[in-house]
């Protein structure tokens, strides 16, 4: 059922006309100037006229009459019109219900994907720091040799250690075998030495001479077997490195 109310302020306050006037406001104006013209025309009646209307009078009334039923026919049209407009608002209210919650519906899905857009913003954001980071970091790397060939010249370097730590080695052995050559030829030029000075000597000195010697390997055999164990090994080891060379 249409709202009395609304279509009173429809019929009221439409406008319909360039200069603003309403319908109702028209209708009036035509009215009271056919009301006018009618009671013009019976002031202006003598009684020559069995009617009782002057001619320019009557018709003057006549026209406002039919200005008047004109302006009737199209306020009757406007009222039809506005019925017309008034008996498809409640199918306007419910089409607009539809599209009212088809907009809400995109609306949630919209925000929903701007805010997974953002949410992706965020990672591709991420990714190309770590892009960025990524390849700053392999312009450094490359400024240096790739791994395998580093593994490589390592490899090659270990190898050359091991040689020089195996030639010190040798050559340690040699250097220490050449100083116990030269110990023992000192020892044999010291007691040969020795034997001259010891058959140069008189008797008494020879006594002398004899029992500082055994009075200095007591004191030896005292200081431990240990060492003397130990002499044992190295003289062991330098005559197989004489016999050797």
């Amino acid at each position: 059922m249409i709202d009395r109310k609304i279509f009173e302020d429809r019929l009221t306050y439409k406008e319909t006309t360039i200069t603003g006037h309403t319908a109702v406001s028209r209708l009036v104006a035509r009215f009271n100037a056919f009301v006018n013209a009618a009671v013009s025309a019976l002031g202006a009646s003598d009684a020559k006229t069995p009617v009782g209307l002057g001619c320019g009078e009557r018709e003057t009334a006549l026209e406002q009459y039919d200005a008047l039923v004109k302006e009737l026919t199209l306020m009757r049209l406007e009222i039809d019109k506005a019925e017309a407009v008034f008996a498809t608002l409640p199918r306007e209210r419910e089409e607009f219900e539809v599209y009212s919650d088809t907009i809400a519906q995109q609306t949630a899905r919209v925000e929903a994907e701007i805010v997974a857009l953002k949410e992706r913003l965020v990672v591709e954001r991420a990714i190309r720091l770590q892009r960025e980071e990524y390849e700053a970091l392999a312009k450094l790397v490359n400024k240096y040799p790739a791994k395998a060939q580093t593994t490589v010249g390592q490899t090659k370097v270990a190898a050359e250690i091991a040689a020089l730590e195996e030639e010190k080695g040798r050559l340690g052995k040699a250097v220490a075998m050449r100083k116990r050559q030269l110990s023992f030829v000192l020892n044999a030029v010291r007691d040969l030495k020795n034997g001259l000075e010891y058959d140069m000597r008189t008797d008494e000195e020879k006594e002398r001479f004899l029992a500082e010697q055994a009075a200095a390997v007591a004191k030896c055999k005292e200081e431990g077997g240990e060492m003397e164990g130990e002499g044992d090994e190295d003289e062991e080891d330098e005559e197989s490195e004489m016999q050797m060379d």
